[in-house]
Protein backbone atom coordinates (compact mmCIF):
# COMPACT_ATOMS: atom_id res chain seq x y z
CA UNK A 1 0.00 0.00 0.00
CA UNK A 2 1.23 3.49 -0.81
CA UNK A 3 1.75 5.99 1.99
CA UNK A 4 2.12 9.22 0.01
CA UNK A 5 0.59 10.91 -3.00
CA UNK A 6 2.66 13.18 -5.25
CA UNK A 7 0.89 15.47 -7.69
CA UNK A 8 2.77 16.68 -10.77
CA UNK A 9 0.73 18.66 -13.26
CA UNK A 10 -2.53 16.78 -13.75
CA UNK A 11 -1.03 13.46 -12.65
CA UNK A 12 -1.39 11.88 -9.21
CA UNK A 13 1.18 9.23 -8.25
CA UNK A 14 0.63 6.84 -5.35
CA UNK A 15 4.10 6.14 -3.97
CA UNK A 16 6.12 4.87 -1.02
CA UNK A 17 8.20 7.14 1.18
CA UNK A 18 10.79 4.44 1.84
CA UNK A 19 11.64 4.02 -1.85
CA UNK A 20 11.73 7.77 -2.48
CA UNK A 21 14.00 8.34 0.53
CA UNK A 22 16.36 5.52 -0.45
CA UNK A 23 16.62 6.76 -4.04
CA UNK A 24 16.99 10.49 -3.51
CA UNK A 25 18.63 12.56 -0.78
CA UNK A 26 16.35 15.45 -1.67
CA UNK A 27 13.24 13.36 -1.12
CA UNK A 28 14.80 12.02 2.08
CA UNK A 29 15.21 15.51 3.51
CA UNK A 30 11.83 16.67 2.21
CA UNK A 31 9.91 13.75 3.69
CA UNK A 32 11.79 13.20 6.96
CA UNK A 33 13.13 16.57 8.10
CA UNK A 34 10.56 18.31 10.38
CA UNK A 35 11.79 21.67 9.13
CA UNK A 36 10.15 20.89 5.79
CA UNK A 37 6.33 21.27 5.72
CA UNK A 38 6.10 18.28 3.33
CA UNK A 39 7.39 15.96 6.06
CA UNK A 40 3.99 15.99 7.77
CA UNK A 41 1.88 15.63 4.64
CA UNK A 42 0.64 12.59 2.79
CA UNK A 43 -0.24 14.60 -0.31
CA UNK A 44 2.44 16.77 -1.93
CA UNK A 45 2.26 19.01 -4.98
CA UNK A 46 5.54 19.37 -6.90
CA UNK A 47 6.07 22.21 -9.35
CA UNK A 48 8.12 21.07 -12.33
CA UNK A 49 9.11 22.56 -15.67
CA UNK A 50 6.60 21.69 -18.44
CA UNK A 51 9.08 19.41 -20.20
CA UNK A 52 9.76 17.59 -16.92
CA UNK A 53 6.08 16.97 -16.21
CA UNK A 54 5.75 14.71 -19.25
CA UNK A 55 8.65 12.47 -18.16
CA UNK A 56 8.02 12.45 -14.41
CA UNK A 57 6.41 9.02 -14.57
CA UNK A 58 9.53 7.66 -16.29
CA UNK A 59 11.62 9.28 -13.57
CA UNK A 60 9.61 7.54 -10.85
CA UNK A 61 9.83 4.19 -12.65
CA UNK A 62 13.61 4.51 -12.59
CA UNK A 63 13.54 5.09 -8.82
CA UNK A 64 11.53 1.87 -8.41
CA UNK A 65 13.17 -0.39 -11.01
CA UNK A 66 16.55 1.11 -11.94
CA UNK A 67 15.58 0.90 -15.62
CA UNK A 68 14.77 3.66 -18.07
CA UNK A 69 14.30 4.15 -21.81
CA UNK A 70 16.07 7.29 -23.03
CA UNK A 71 15.46 9.20 -26.26
CA UNK A 72 16.78 12.47 -27.64
CA UNK A 73 13.55 14.13 -26.53
CA UNK A 74 13.37 12.79 -22.96
CA UNK A 75 17.00 12.69 -21.84
CA UNK A 76 17.39 16.40 -21.04
CA UNK A 77 14.26 16.74 -18.85
CA UNK A 78 15.21 13.48 -17.11
CA UNK A 79 18.68 14.88 -16.45
CA UNK A 80 17.04 18.02 -15.05
CA UNK A 81 15.01 15.88 -12.64
CA UNK A 82 18.07 13.81 -11.70
CA UNK A 83 19.95 17.01 -10.87
CA UNK A 84 17.05 18.53 -8.96
CA UNK A 85 16.45 15.46 -6.81
CA UNK A 86 20.11 14.43 -6.60
CA UNK A 87 19.73 11.00 -8.22
CA UNK A 88 23.39 10.52 -9.08
CA UNK A 89 23.19 7.21 -10.95
CA UNK A 90 20.43 8.50 -13.24
CA UNK A 91 22.43 11.65 -13.83
CA UNK A 92 25.43 9.61 -14.96
CA UNK A 93 23.26 7.48 -17.25
CA UNK A 94 21.79 10.58 -18.90
CA UNK A 95 25.16 12.28 -19.34
CA UNK A 96 26.68 9.13 -20.88
CA UNK A 97 23.74 8.82 -23.26
CA UNK A 98 24.04 12.46 -24.33
CA UNK A 99 27.79 12.18 -24.96
CA UNK A 100 27.28 9.04 -27.06
CA UNK A 101 24.28 10.30 -29.07
CA UNK A 102 25.18 13.94 -29.60
CA UNK A 103 25.32 13.92 -33.39
CA UNK A 104 21.66 13.14 -34.01
CA UNK A 105 20.83 16.20 -31.91
CA UNK A 106 21.42 18.23 -35.09
CA UNK A 107 18.42 16.55 -36.68
CA UNK A 108 16.37 16.78 -33.49
CA UNK A 109 17.47 20.33 -32.60
CA UNK A 110 19.03 19.71 -29.18
CA UNK A 111 22.77 20.43 -29.49
CA UNK A 112 22.63 24.03 -28.26
CA UNK A 113 20.13 23.23 -25.49
CA UNK A 114 22.30 20.40 -24.21
CA UNK A 115 25.41 22.61 -24.21
CA UNK A 116 23.79 25.48 -22.34
CA UNK A 117 22.23 23.23 -19.70
CA UNK A 118 25.50 21.32 -19.21
CA UNK A 119 27.41 24.58 -18.73
CA UNK A 120 24.78 25.93 -16.33
CA UNK A 121 24.82 22.80 -14.14
CA UNK A 122 28.58 22.20 -14.36
CA UNK A 123 28.45 18.93 -16.27
CA UNK A 124 31.97 19.49 -17.54
CA UNK A 125 32.43 16.40 -19.69
CA UNK A 126 29.09 16.90 -21.43
CA UNK A 127 29.74 20.64 -21.90
CA UNK A 128 33.16 19.94 -23.42
CA UNK A 129 31.75 17.28 -25.73
CA UNK A 130 28.93 19.55 -26.86
CA UNK A 131 31.25 22.52 -27.38
CA UNK A 132 33.69 20.48 -29.48
CA UNK A 133 30.84 19.11 -31.58
CA UNK A 134 29.37 22.56 -32.23
CA UNK A 135 32.80 24.09 -32.86
CA UNK A 136 33.73 21.40 -35.40
CA UNK A 137 30.28 21.19 -37.03
CA UNK A 138 29.10 24.76 -36.69
CA UNK A 139 27.32 25.04 -40.03
CA UNK A 140 25.22 21.93 -39.35
CA UNK A 141 24.17 23.34 -35.98
CA UNK A 142 23.48 26.83 -37.34
CA UNK A 143 20.91 25.39 -39.75
CA UNK A 144 18.72 24.03 -36.92
CA UNK A 145 15.92 25.71 -35.00
CA UNK A 146 17.79 25.06 -31.76
CA UNK A 147 20.52 27.44 -32.97
CA UNK A 148 18.18 30.39 -32.41
CA UNK A 149 18.00 29.48 -28.71
CA UNK A 150 21.73 30.03 -28.32
CA UNK A 151 22.41 32.74 -25.77
CA UNK A 152 24.20 35.83 -27.05
CA UNK A 153 27.27 35.26 -24.85
CA UNK A 154 27.56 31.68 -26.08
CA UNK A 155 27.33 32.74 -29.74
CA UNK A 156 29.95 35.44 -29.23
CA UNK A 157 32.22 32.83 -27.62
CA UNK A 158 32.04 30.62 -30.72
CA UNK A 159 32.44 33.55 -33.12
CA UNK A 160 35.67 34.53 -31.37
CA UNK A 161 37.31 31.12 -31.92
CA UNK A 162 40.10 30.80 -34.49
CA UNK A 163 39.75 27.01 -34.51
CA UNK A 164 36.06 27.13 -35.47
CA UNK A 165 35.46 24.83 -38.46
CA UNK A 166 33.39 26.48 -41.19
CA UNK A 167 33.31 26.52 -45.01
CA UNK A 168 34.32 30.18 -45.16
CA UNK A 169 33.77 33.45 -43.29
CA UNK A 170 30.80 34.43 -45.44
CA UNK A 171 29.00 31.23 -44.44
CA UNK A 172 29.66 32.09 -40.80
CA UNK A 173 28.31 35.61 -41.36
CA UNK A 174 25.11 34.18 -42.87
CA UNK A 175 24.55 32.04 -39.77
CA UNK A 176 25.15 34.96 -37.41
CA UNK A 177 22.85 37.18 -39.49
CA UNK A 178 20.04 34.60 -39.32
CA UNK A 179 20.43 34.46 -35.55
CA UNK A 180 20.31 38.24 -35.24
CA UNK A 181 17.27 38.63 -37.49
CA UNK A 182 15.44 35.96 -35.48
CA UNK A 183 16.20 37.70 -32.17
CA UNK A 184 14.99 41.04 -33.51
CA UNK A 185 11.74 39.52 -34.79
CA UNK A 186 11.13 37.46 -31.65
CA UNK A 187 11.76 40.31 -29.23
CA UNK A 188 10.15 42.93 -31.48
CA UNK A 189 13.04 45.27 -30.79
CA UNK A 190 15.21 47.52 -32.90
CA UNK A 191 18.96 47.28 -33.39
CA UNK A 192 21.04 47.55 -30.21
CA UNK A 193 24.73 47.84 -29.33
CA UNK A 194 24.64 44.20 -28.22
CA UNK A 195 23.78 43.23 -31.80
CA UNK A 196 26.95 44.97 -32.94
CA UNK A 197 28.93 42.82 -30.49
CA UNK A 198 27.84 39.76 -32.46
CA UNK A 199 28.66 41.21 -35.87
CA UNK A 200 31.99 42.59 -34.63
CA UNK A 201 33.19 39.00 -34.20
CA UNK A 202 32.90 38.37 -37.94
CA UNK A 203 36.30 38.60 -39.64
CA UNK A 204 35.37 40.64 -42.69
CA UNK A 205 38.95 40.74 -44.13
CA UNK A 206 38.73 36.95 -44.50
CA UNK A 207 35.91 37.35 -47.05
CA UNK A 208 36.76 37.72 -50.72
CA UNK A 209 36.04 41.09 -52.40
CA UNK A 210 33.16 39.39 -54.24
CA UNK A 211 31.62 38.28 -50.94
CA UNK A 212 32.14 41.73 -49.44
CA UNK A 213 30.20 43.14 -52.37
CA UNK A 214 27.28 40.83 -51.58
CA UNK A 215 26.95 42.08 -48.01
CA UNK A 216 24.93 45.15 -48.97
CA UNK A 217 22.29 42.85 -50.43
CA UNK A 218 21.59 41.23 -47.07
CA UNK A 219 18.70 42.48 -44.86
CA UNK A 220 20.93 42.86 -41.85
CA UNK A 221 23.19 45.33 -43.70
CA UNK A 222 20.29 47.79 -43.99
CA UNK A 223 19.95 47.78 -40.21
CA UNK A 224 23.69 48.41 -39.66
CA UNK A 225 24.59 50.51 -42.71
CA UNK A 226 27.30 52.62 -41.06
CA UNK A 227 28.85 49.60 -39.36
CA UNK A 228 29.04 47.63 -42.61
CA UNK A 229 30.54 50.51 -44.59
CA UNK A 230 33.36 50.80 -42.08
CA UNK A 231 34.00 47.04 -41.97
CA UNK A 232 33.98 46.63 -45.75
CA UNK A 233 36.43 49.51 -46.27
CA UNK A 234 38.67 48.04 -43.59
CA UNK A 235 38.58 44.64 -45.33
CA UNK A 236 39.26 46.08 -48.78
CA UNK A 237 42.33 47.85 -47.39
CA UNK A 238 43.59 44.47 -46.23
CA UNK A 239 43.00 42.93 -49.66
CA UNK A 240 45.01 45.69 -51.34
CA UNK A 241 48.15 44.86 -49.33
CA UNK A 242 50.46 42.12 -50.55
CA UNK A 243 52.30 39.69 -48.32
CA UNK A 244 55.44 41.84 -48.27
CA UNK A 245 53.57 45.11 -47.68
CA UNK A 246 51.67 44.20 -44.52
CA UNK A 247 53.87 45.80 -41.86
CA UNK A 248 51.01 47.96 -40.64
CA UNK A 249 48.56 45.06 -40.85
CA UNK A 250 50.95 42.91 -38.82
CA UNK A 251 51.06 45.41 -35.98
CA UNK A 252 47.26 45.50 -35.91
CA UNK A 253 46.99 41.71 -36.01
CA UNK A 254 48.71 41.45 -32.64
CA UNK A 255 45.64 43.08 -31.10
CA UNK A 256 42.86 41.88 -33.38
CA UNK A 257 41.61 38.54 -34.68
CA UNK A 258 40.22 40.10 -37.87
CA UNK A 259 43.22 38.99 -39.92
CA UNK A 260 43.51 35.45 -38.56
CA UNK A 261 41.92 32.73 -40.72
CA UNK A 262 39.72 30.17 -39.02
CA UNK A 263 39.68 26.49 -39.99
CA UNK A 264 38.08 27.00 -43.40
CA UNK A 265 37.12 23.85 -45.30
CA UNK A 266 36.80 25.45 -48.74
CA UNK A 267 39.19 24.49 -51.54
CA UNK A 268 41.33 27.57 -51.01
CA UNK A 269 42.50 26.59 -47.53
CA UNK A 270 42.09 22.82 -47.35
CA UNK A 271 42.39 19.52 -49.15
CA UNK A 272 40.62 16.22 -48.49
CA UNK A 273 41.60 12.57 -48.72
CA UNK A 274 39.15 9.66 -48.88
CA UNK A 275 40.41 6.08 -48.69
CA UNK A 276 37.72 3.67 -49.87
CA UNK A 277 37.71 -0.02 -48.90
CA UNK A 278 39.78 0.89 -45.88
CA UNK A 279 39.47 -2.49 -44.17
CA UNK A 280 41.12 -4.08 -47.22
CA UNK A 281 43.99 -1.59 -47.28
CA UNK A 282 47.38 -3.30 -46.90
CA UNK A 283 49.13 -2.90 -43.57
CA UNK A 284 51.63 0.01 -43.50
CA UNK A 285 50.23 1.44 -46.73
CA UNK A 286 50.84 5.12 -47.45
CA UNK A 287 48.70 7.61 -49.33
CA UNK A 288 50.40 10.75 -50.76
CA UNK A 289 48.90 14.18 -51.37
CA UNK A 290 50.19 17.25 -53.21
CA UNK A 291 48.42 20.56 -52.65
CA UNK A 292 48.93 24.27 -52.07
CA UNK A 293 47.57 26.89 -49.66
CA UNK A 294 47.53 30.70 -49.86
CA UNK A 295 50.14 32.98 -48.31
CA UNK A 296 47.24 35.02 -46.99
CA UNK A 297 43.55 35.73 -47.50
CA UNK A 298 44.33 38.97 -49.34
CA UNK A 299 43.42 39.29 -53.01
CA UNK A 300 46.84 40.83 -53.66
CA UNK A 301 48.39 37.43 -52.82
CA UNK A 302 46.02 35.28 -54.85
CA UNK A 303 48.76 34.35 -57.34
CA UNK A 304 51.16 33.28 -54.56
CA UNK A 305 50.92 30.06 -52.60
CA UNK A 306 52.79 27.59 -50.44
CA UNK A 307 53.15 24.07 -51.78
CA UNK A 308 53.06 20.94 -49.64
CA UNK A 309 53.69 17.20 -49.81
CA UNK A 310 51.71 15.03 -47.41
CA UNK A 311 52.04 11.31 -46.70
CA UNK A 312 49.28 9.66 -44.67
CA UNK A 313 50.00 6.36 -42.88
CA UNK A 314 46.61 5.13 -41.58
CA UNK A 315 47.78 1.56 -40.80
CA UNK A 316 51.07 2.09 -39.05
CA UNK A 317 54.66 2.42 -40.22
CA UNK A 318 57.22 -0.26 -41.04
CA UNK A 319 60.92 0.57 -41.19
CA UNK A 320 62.78 -2.16 -43.12
CA UNK A 321 65.89 -3.79 -41.75
CA UNK A 322 69.00 -2.20 -43.24
CA UNK A 323 72.80 -2.31 -43.10
CA UNK A 324 74.94 0.73 -42.34
CA UNK A 325 78.24 0.37 -44.17
CA UNK A 326 81.23 1.55 -42.15
CA UNK A 327 84.95 1.91 -42.73
CA UNK A 328 85.97 -1.07 -40.54
CA UNK A 329 82.74 -3.00 -40.27
CA UNK A 330 79.07 -2.92 -41.23
CA UNK A 331 76.30 -2.39 -38.71
CA UNK A 332 72.98 -4.17 -39.09
CA UNK A 333 70.00 -2.10 -38.01
CA UNK A 334 66.91 -4.12 -37.19
CA UNK A 335 63.53 -3.14 -38.60
CA UNK A 336 60.77 -1.58 -36.55
CA UNK A 337 56.99 -1.32 -36.64
CA UNK A 338 55.09 1.60 -35.12
CA UNK A 339 51.34 1.29 -34.67
CA UNK A 340 50.44 4.93 -35.08
CA UNK A 341 48.30 6.89 -37.51
CA UNK A 342 50.88 9.33 -38.84
CA UNK A 343 50.74 12.34 -41.14
CA UNK A 344 54.04 13.54 -42.62
CA UNK A 345 53.97 17.13 -43.85
CA UNK A 346 56.79 18.48 -46.02
CA UNK A 347 57.24 21.95 -47.44
CA UNK A 348 58.40 22.02 -51.07
CA UNK A 349 60.38 25.26 -50.71
CA UNK A 350 62.98 26.29 -48.10
CA UNK A 351 61.47 29.67 -47.18
CA UNK A 352 60.39 30.27 -43.59
CA UNK A 353 56.77 29.42 -42.84
CA UNK A 354 54.94 29.80 -39.56
CA UNK A 355 51.66 27.93 -39.89
CA UNK A 356 48.83 26.21 -38.06
CA UNK A 357 47.95 22.73 -39.34
CA UNK A 358 44.54 21.25 -38.57
CA UNK A 359 43.57 17.68 -39.42
CA UNK A 360 39.80 17.07 -39.46
CA UNK A 361 38.70 13.45 -39.20
CA UNK A 362 35.22 12.38 -40.30
CA UNK A 363 33.29 9.97 -38.09
CA UNK A 364 29.87 8.36 -37.92
CA UNK A 365 27.40 8.26 -35.05
CA UNK A 366 23.89 6.87 -35.34
CA UNK A 367 24.33 6.78 -39.11
CA UNK A 368 25.20 10.49 -39.40
CA UNK A 369 28.57 11.73 -40.70
CA UNK A 370 30.27 14.60 -38.85
CA UNK A 371 33.67 15.93 -37.88
CA UNK A 372 34.53 13.65 -34.99
CA UNK A 373 38.10 14.66 -34.19
CA UNK A 374 40.38 17.63 -34.87
CA UNK A 375 44.12 17.64 -34.28
CA UNK A 376 45.74 21.07 -34.54
CA UNK A 377 49.47 21.79 -34.25
CA UNK A 378 51.69 24.80 -34.74
CA UNK A 379 54.55 24.21 -37.19
CA UNK A 380 57.60 26.29 -38.05
CA UNK A 381 59.31 25.44 -41.33
CA UNK A 382 62.60 26.77 -42.71
CA UNK A 383 65.58 25.56 -44.69
CA UNK A 384 66.69 23.17 -41.92
CA UNK A 385 63.21 22.05 -40.85
CA UNK A 386 61.23 21.07 -43.90
CA UNK A 387 59.42 17.98 -42.56
CA UNK A 388 56.99 17.64 -39.65
CA UNK A 389 55.58 14.35 -38.31
CA UNK A 390 52.13 14.40 -36.70
CA UNK A 391 51.60 11.12 -34.83
CA UNK A 392 48.40 9.67 -33.37
CA UNK A 393 46.10 11.68 -35.60
CA UNK A 394 43.63 9.05 -34.38
CA UNK A 395 44.32 6.36 -31.80
CA UNK A 396 45.53 3.41 -33.89
CA UNK A 397 43.16 0.83 -32.43
CA UNK A 398 40.17 3.15 -32.73
CA UNK A 399 40.70 3.50 -36.48
CA UNK A 400 41.76 -0.04 -37.30
CA UNK A 401 38.94 -1.95 -35.63
CA UNK A 402 36.23 -3.55 -37.78
CA UNK A 403 33.51 -1.43 -36.16
CA UNK A 404 35.49 1.81 -36.12
CA UNK A 405 33.45 4.97 -35.61
CA UNK A 406 35.91 6.71 -37.96
CA UNK A 407 34.81 4.73 -41.03
CA UNK A 408 32.02 6.32 -43.04
CA UNK A 409 30.49 6.12 -46.49
CA UNK A 410 27.56 4.03 -47.75
CA UNK A 411 29.24 0.78 -46.73
CA UNK A 412 30.94 2.09 -43.59
CA UNK A 413 34.36 1.38 -45.09
CA UNK A 414 35.77 4.78 -46.05
CA UNK A 415 38.32 6.82 -44.13
CA UNK A 416 38.04 10.59 -44.68
CA UNK A 417 40.27 13.41 -43.49
CA UNK A 418 40.60 17.10 -44.35
CA UNK A 419 43.89 18.98 -43.94
CA UNK A 420 43.90 22.74 -43.37
CA UNK A 421 47.07 24.85 -43.39
CA UNK A 422 46.90 28.55 -42.56
CA UNK A 423 49.32 31.31 -41.50
CA UNK A 424 49.90 31.32 -37.76
CA UNK A 425 48.59 34.15 -35.61
CA UNK A 426 51.04 37.04 -35.32
CA UNK A 427 52.90 36.21 -38.53
CA UNK A 428 53.20 38.94 -41.17
CA UNK A 429 50.63 37.84 -43.70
Amino acid sequence: LSDIQIIVGQNVFHLHKLILCCSSDVFKVMLTNPAWPESNKNRIVLKEEPECVSVFEDFLKYLYTGEINLTHYTVLPLLMLADKYDVLDLRDVCVDYMCCHLVVTVQHNHAVSWLQYAALCNHRELARTCEDFIKWNFHKVSCTCDFFLMEREVLVHFLQLSDLVIHDEYTLFQGAARWLCHQIRRNETSVTEDDLDVLSCIRFPMMSPQQLGQLNKTPIAEEFEEFFIDKVLHALTFHACSFHEKQTIASISQESLDFQPRNYTNDQWSTSLTIDNFLSLPVHDVRPLLFSTPLSAAQADEQSCWEWNVDVYPKGIHFQKCIMIGLWRNLEISGAVYNTVRLVLETRTPEKRNVEVAVLVTGVQDGVEFIKRVVQVHCLFDQKRRVRHINDVIPFEDLNSADSAYLSGPEGNAFKITIIIKPAYGQVY
